[in-house]
């Protein structure tokens, strides 16, 4: 979402992936401006508040994506001690949240970027058409002369 919404320059993209990495605080950091921004009303920017503490608790958990994907480390050692347990269900319930919100997130996004399309493409019609007739006109009076 972050590359497709964000006006930044492509290059500035492209660090911010490299840096990044399986970082997700840091991905969340770039994308979250993009979507306070296109938040309307105080409920939406209360469900962004709340995506942001889920993001948060899960980057802290597992700040280098490895605990979900491996279990053990480069050296061998296991990722998950002993006392740390996962609540599954709850954690596919706060990921079928997290996907519902950024599903609806990306629609909005991509709603209002084509909204900003048509209007400039609006403006640039209207642009054109007024250019024109005063063009027409100035011929008109210059013939009329």
């Amino acid at each position: 979402m972050y590359l497709e919404y964000s006006e930044a320059p492509i290059q500035e993209k492209i660090q911010a992936i490299k840096q990044a990495s399986h970082n997700l605080a840091f991905m969340w950091d770039k994308l979250k401006p993009i979507l306070i921004d296109a938040s309307k009303s105080q409920e939406e920017k209360d469900m962004i508040n709340a995506v942001d503490s889920y993001i948060l608790q899960y980057h802290s958990f597992d700040k280098n994506s490895f605990k979900f994907r491996y279990p053990i480390d480069k050296d061998y050692n296991p990722i998950l001690k002993d006392e740390e347990r996962i609540d599954i269900v709850n954690l596919k319930e706060r990921m079928t949240e997290l996907e519902h919100f950024f599903s609806g997130a990306d629609g909005k996004l991509d709603y209002l970027q084509e909204c900003k399309y048509e209007q400039e493409k609006y403006l640039q019609e209207i642009e054109a058409e007024m250019k024109a007739e005063y063009e027409a006109e100035m011929r008109a009076n210059i013939q009329g002369y």
